[in-house]
């Protein structure tokens, strides 16, 4: 039987379409669109993600272009900003000029119009950045133009001569002997009209050239169109309904009672809302009704609604996939997270039908159409634009087509007829570039510099700043580690005792001055890092949770099952929730009745008593031999089939894969404590993004518990001696929960330890908790609230007092900071100050193979995660206004599921303010310690790591493990990198370094662990 051909439909554009094409057209446009959209996930599981994700297969560069196109953003910092770094000597013009060495590359020697390099002109275009940005600081002052140019009243030509060229002397030679040919007999301002008319008259032959095709066209939304005509914004209205609607939508059970059937999708919901007459009182929604009943007629296909719309707003076939991806981020913070429930939302207790997201744009292009009619029919208050067609209010429709004509035409920019001579004359005077010389030029060579010029806009010059600052730190990074590698005492292991502790870390930032205080008050104790899941695939329920939740990074799968079973008190009944626990621990305190009813009132003694609160709330410390308040099912015994837990092989495995990565399948000391870690605070809706970034904003104290049980399962030991990984029979493993807030920790299933292994943990706590006492003391130089001569034991009590306080508005800082990681062993990093901002996983390039197997499964559990971090931070940091939640002070949790600024608005997408405000952006420099031939292998088996290196999201540096040298990445080759610097300060400890300073510090080797004379200069 043969088919019917399709029907043939002819569109704007007079192409024959079928209906199945349009459709898989609008899909793939929605679908693709969406993919750029920055989301978190929900506050109760945080996921920290690269804003610009969805360029990631672009150059950084070019991805920051069109990223600022799309999110109409801002990337980088002022000039302003970046000339006062350069003022106060942060960064230097040899670190711009190495900076655009790097960046032309070969590019760099073209000359422009047969008059300068390349390179010359855009150092020339740097220089004038910083000399006007100080001439601008000067004259807002109050100092007079002459004095801010450091020239007499009445100057001469000799006098603007020795004032224009202080060049660097990365300026070539040629251009100083033009500058010494400068014509002094002509006096100074006749001199500099002539130059200035020449500027003009060559640039005026450029832009007439360029004047057709200087402008790009945008697709503009009508809202865009709207505005500009009328001053009058559709997307408030549009927003005012689309906001409350999606938060009552997405619900997670926030509110008690749901006013619609949100399983028949989007589109139902919003007509069981607005579909009854009283309900639309707003007058621009009056046509509403016929709107619905085309969504009857379409049956509620949201494609089908969405091709409608697009017919009657006659939007050219070209344009429609540009349309339709401005109008998905329109709302960006709603959009993105119906997007991201639609298609991992599973965990959550309430998803979303999948294709709401086209439902949602449907519904939004109807909305726009029915705000913008309705605008246009507005009488106008004053006259048209002139570039716009004349107002017809009765045919909306068809002004509304030819205003989309007239947006749509290439525009020239308005400032460059009148910026290009500006700059042109700028740049000569820098250069030294005669009347007389500029006059000879032939129209094609002005054409050329006028193009040079108008490409590096001011986002490339601040790109190039950035550049320059980023690499002046990373060239930091790198020879603090050559320099530190270099010294004898930093190459080995600390040696094995009776005596001695192993303490394997989450990679987190957070975990760096907690392993550094630790092995400066214990030269015995040695230190590992491992990403925060422990390399567990799990599910996780507590016994407070109704669902299982996946302890993860957003790259892995999670397929096994681990379930968290009530544990036993001593009269053999079961433990309740810790939420009764804490409740019990309250009232079990010997207060008065009326004084404890008065203490009742919870926010009130949050807020006035705080640390009374906790106490009081808090149950009273325990030695870590209590009985365990819950039990651990790894076996998925208690769970369904389709819910399996881990085979005893499979457990062998998993602490196989943990102990051969670290190089820790031999030298097993004989207490090992794995550390994951927490964040509790009060009144803190972004508590999740503080816990561990590899277990998406849950706790990994869990996942070192699991792998703690499984080690000291016999059964596993006895596997893993199998293969040659022998565990004393002395050794136990210890999970213990780092709160990184309070700076507290808790021990788990300490209780069958034997009494020897109880006394080697006593002495540990003892240790743990002093360098607890010092990473807070460390931590509080950061708050601005709190003195830099506190003492350590007031620092303790300080950060505890912090997750109590119902004010706070920044309990701690987390990975703020975070620009370096270094994935190799601890030898090369020990008693070197990393100021809390540095990644640092273990790995040993011994233990591992020919193909560094071993080394591409650790870098694809850390790569994504640590650079999603890194960009979040960095991109929030560089443009707040775009890529942060802005302040926390106006938020407010909507639906369970994210914050708003008020009722209304959009679902806040990134990091507050609060937690960005001491970051400095730089993206990550990973250190691998490995050889160039190995990593060049990894790298060709993993597309994912080689884009983010090719395309400079991250820089990769080799460490040589034998030799120790650095070896850059640059294109598809590795580079050796010199140090700078030969010598690397060095004190007796991290405080010494740090004590009464709040910036950011650059790295020092500790010499040794100070005396207690010396240390108590500052307790």
């Amino acid at each position: 039987m043969r088919l019917p051909e399709p029907t043939l439909v002819q569109d704007q554009s007079g192409e024959l379409t079928s209906p199945r094409l349009r459709r898989g057209r609008i899909a793939d446009a929605v679908r693709e669109a969406a993919e750029f959209l920055p989301v978190n996930g929900a506050l109760t599981r945080f996921r920290h993600q690269n804003p610009l994700h969805g360029f990631e297969h672009l150059p950084f560069a070019s991805a920051v272009r069109e990223a600022a196109l799309l999110h109409r953003s801002e990337i980088f910092l002022t000039e302003a900003e970046y000339a006062g770094m350069v003022e106060n000597g942060r960064l230097t013009f040899t670190d711009l000029y190495e900076s655009l060495q790097e960046d032309l590359a070969e590019n760099g020697t073209v000359m422009i119009g047969d008059l300068v390099s390349r390179f010359d002109l855009r150092l020339a275009l740097l220089r004038a950045v910083v000399a006007e940005q100080r001439l601008l600081h000067q004259v807002s002052t109050g100092r007079s133009l002459s004095d801010a140019l450091d020239l007499p009243e009445q100057p001469t030509a000799q006098d603007i001569r020795s004032h224009r060229t202080r060049l660097h002397p990365a300026v070539s030679s040629e251009l100083r002997e033009q500058q010494r040919q400068f014509d002094c007999a002509s006096s100074t301002a006749s001199w500099l009209a002539e130059l200035w008319s020449v500027c003009c008259e060559g640039t005026a032959v450029s832009q007439n050239r360029t004047a057709a095709d200087s402008g790009k066209a945008d697709t503009l939304r009508d809202r865009d169109l709207v505005l500009s005509l009328t001053g009058i914004d559709t997307d408030e209205l549009v927003n005012a309904v689309l906001s409350p609607l999606l938060a009552s939508f997405l619900d997670q059970g926030q509110v008690r009672w749901q006013p619609g059937d949100r399983r028949l999708g989007l589109l139902h919901f919003f007509a069981d809302l607005h579909g009854d007459p009283c309900v639309c009182s707003r007058d621009w929604l009056r046509n509403l009704r016929d709107e619905l009943r085309r969504f009857r007629e379409l049956q509620w296909d949201g494609i089908a609604v969405i091709e409608d719309l697009l017919h009657r707003m006659q939007i050219p076939e070209a344009d429609q996939q540009r349309y339709l991806q401005t109008t998905v981020h329109a709302l960006p913070g709603w959009t993105g997270m119906v997007h991201y429930l639609e298609n991992g939302g599973d965990w959550m207790p309430q998803s979303v039908p999948h294709g709401t997201l086209t439902e949602l744009v449907a519904l939004r292009l109807m909305l726009e159409h029915l705000a913008v009619t309705h605008v246009l029919r507005i009488p106008p208050a004053g006259q048209a634009s002139a570039s716009v067609p004349d107002f017809r209010p009765a045919e909306p429709d068809r002004h509304l087509r030819q205003l989309r004509i007239a947006g749509s035409r290439p525009r020239t920019s308005s400032s460059a007829p009148s910026q290009l001579p500006a700059d042109t004359f700028t740049i000569a005077q820098i250069l030294g570039w005669s009347p007389r010389q500029l006059s000879a030029l032939r129209p094609n060579a002005w054409a050329a510099l006028a193009d040079e010029i108008q490409a590096f806009d001011s986002r490339e010059v601040r790109r190039c700043f950035q550049s320059a600052w980023e690499g002046q730190q990373r060239r930091q990074f790198l020879d603090a580690v050559s320099i530190h590698r270099q010294r004898g005492s930093s190459t080995a292991s600390p040696a094995l005792t009776a005596d001695s502790i192993q303490m394997i870390c989450c990679a987190d930032p957070c975990a760096e001055s907690f392993r550094r205080h630790l092995e400066e008050i214990d030269s015995a104790c040695e230190t590992f890092g491992v990403p925060g899941f422990f390399g567990l695939d799990i599910n996780v329920r507590s016994p407070d949770e109704s669902r299982f939740n996946p302890q993860v990074p957003v790259n892995v799968r999670a397929r096994r099952f681990i379930q968290q079973l009530p544990g036993y008190l001593p009269d053999g009944s079961l433990r309740g929730s810790p939420r009764q626990n804490r409740r019990a621990g309250f009232t079990s305190r010997g207060f008065s009745s009326v004084l404890e009813d008065w203490l009742n009132q919870r926010w009130l003694t949050r807020l006035l008593f705080p640390r009374i609160r906790q106490l009081c709330t808090t149950p009273p410390a325990q030695t870590p031999s209590g009985t365990a308040e819950s039990q651990l099912d790894c076996t998925g015994t208690s769970q369904s089939p389709e819910q399996p837990g881990y085979t005893v092989e499979e457990m062998a495995d998993a602490v196989r894969g943990t102990l051969d990565i670290i190089g820790l399948a031999q030298g097993i000391a004989p207490l090992v404590l794995l550390v994951g870690h927490a964040s509790q605070s009060i009144n803190n809706p972004w508590q999740s993004a503080d816990q561990c970034s590899f277990c998406c904003g849950r706790s990994s104290g869990l996942n070192a518990r699991v792998l703690a049980t499984m080690a000291n399962d016999h059964r596993v030991r006895r596997l893993l001696a199998e293969d040659g990984i022998r565990i004393p029979e002395d050794t136990v493993f210890v999970a213990l929960e780092h709160e990184t807030c309070g700076d507290t920790v808790e021990y788990y299933d300490v209780d069958y330890l034997t009494p020897v292994q109880q006394q080697r943990l006593d002495r540990a706590v003892n240790l743990v908790d002093e360098a607890l006492r010092r990473n807070a003391h460390e931590r509080c130089r950061r708050f601005t609230d709190v003195s830099l001569t506190i003492s350590r034991d007031a620092a303790a009590l300080c950060v505890e007092g912090r997750t109590a306080d119902l004010t706070q508005m920044c309990p701690e800082l987390s990975s703020s900071g975070n620009a370096w990681c270094f994935v190799g062993r601890r030898s090369s990093t020990r008693h070197l100050f990393l100021d809390r901002r540095a990644f640092l996983a273990s790995y040993d390039p011994f233990s591992d193979d020919e193909d560094g197997s071993q080394l591409g499964r650790l870098l694809r559990m850390l790569v994504r995660t640590c650079v999603d971090v890194n960009l979040q931070y960095y991109f929030a940091s560089l443009d707040p206004e775009h890529y942060s939640a802005g302040s926390r002070l106006p938020h407010t949790v909507t639906s369970g599921i994210g914050v708003t600024h008020g009722h209304g608005q959009d679902l806040c997408v990134g990091l507050p303010r609060e937690m960005i405000q001491s970051h400095e952006p730089r993206r990550l420099t990973w250190i691998v310690e490995t050889t160039t031939q190995i990593m060049s292998e990894v790298l060709s088996h993993d597309p994912a790591l080689r884009q983010l290196c090719d395309n400079e999201w991250l820089f990769l540096v080799v460490q040589d493990p034998v030799s120790g040298h650095l070896f850059r990445r640059q294109g598809q080759e590795f580079v050796r990198h010199q140090p700078r610097r030969t010598h690397l300060p060095e004190v007796c400890s991290s405080e010494r370094w740090y004590r009464g300073l709040r910036e950011n510090l650059s790295p020092v080797s500790i010499a040794g662990r100070a005396d207690e004379s010396d240390l108590s200069v500052h307790t």
